[in-house]
């Protein structure tokens, strides 16, 4: 049987990359070891004729022997343009006195990453606190961007919904004048603002949803679906998904929220921050999947259910 693998109640960023204390851009770029610079570079194919229209975006590192070792962080086209990570996340320091930078580093897909964080906020009694996953990359993968990932302190369970009119990722442009990298600060900090006041409308909407058994038992059999042509080995994984669902959904962080839509929620985003049953996965798959896949899967059921619009 495929055992479902339950992971420590930490963010999913926990464990990956450099752990931060920083409050200004430049320190938290030079701890990540980020703060390279990045230069575009000729291809040439063995027989020594370049490749056309390609280049490779590279830096440079030098160790305490003085040793000198070039890195490639991606393919581009000639006309790509480099976003120096300095440059790109310069305007952060304009957001506010609150944010403080935990983690930074690189994914396996290139994503080159700081996250902050903000101070609390309440939301029906649960204190979660917002974060902002700042975003570049050389590799032609990933725009300048801040995405919003709020978590749920007491079981640090990440949120990531993608509401209609609120968006949790905000494309950055990329300038070096101050007055524009003042305006990008106040675009973001109104987007996390935002997103929060969404967030908690969302909450107490589903707080006020009450479920019976048979709901709840119909919401879980949607969130893990029977296929009709599925084995044996399928349907004991399903069942154990199932298992590990419940026991979240009973778990002694949600017994406030217990027989109403928000527990369903709040067991939702504990199961998809805290479990896998995939092995042999990279370190910062979990972070990948938790924080930029929309969850709104478990909104969508809940409103199938009641009849809720949850735009």
């Amino acid at each position: 049987m495929a055992e479902i693998i339950s992971l420590p109640r930490i963010a999913s960023w926990a464990n990956i990359g450099t752990t931060l204390d920083s409050t200004a851009v430049e320190d938290a770029l030079t701890k990540a070891k980020l703060n390279y610079e990045v230069k575009k570079e000729a291809l040439y194919l063995a027989d020594g004729s370049r490749i056309p229209d390609m280049v490779a975006n590279t830096y440079t590192t030098t160790n305490s022997k003085g040793e000198v070792s070039k890195h490639i962080l991606g393919t581009v086209g000639e006309k790509y343009e480099v976003v120096q990570n300095r440059d790109g996340f310069g305007f952060v320091d304009y957001i506010s006195d609150g944010l403080k930078f935990v983690k930074g580093g690189m994914t396996h897909t290139g994503m080159i990453y700081l996250i902050a964080e903000l101070p609390d906020v309440d939301i029906l009694g649960d204190i979660f606190k917002p974060y902002v996953i700042f975003r570049n990359s050389f590799n032609g993968k990933y725009q300048l961007s801040a995405a919003i990932t709020p978590l749920r302190v007491v079981c640090q369970n990440q949120f990531n919904f993608a509401f209609s009119h609120v968006a949790n990722t905000i494309n950055i442009r990329h300038s070096a004048r101050v007055n524009e990298r003042m305006e990008e600060a106040k675009i973001v900090l109104k987007g996390v603002a935002n997103y929060m006041g969404k967030l908690n409308e969302i909450a107490t909407q589903f707080a006020g949803i009450k479920l019976s058994k048979s709901e709840t038992e119909l919401a879980v059999n949607m969130l893990f679906p029977t296929p009709a042509n599925a084995d044996e080995r399928a349907k004991l994984v399903l069942a154990s998904q199932k298992s590990a669902f419940v026991k979240m959904l009973d778990a002694n962080d949600n017994q406030n929220h217990k027989g109403n839509a928000w527990g369903l929620v709040n067991a939702y985003t504990d199961y998809i921050t805290h479990t896998s049953i995939r092995k042999g996965r990279y370190d910062d798959s979990q972070f990948m999947n938790t924080c930029f896949k929309p969850m709104n899967n478990i909104l969508d059921i809940v409103g199938s259910i009641k009849a809720v619009n949850v735009a």
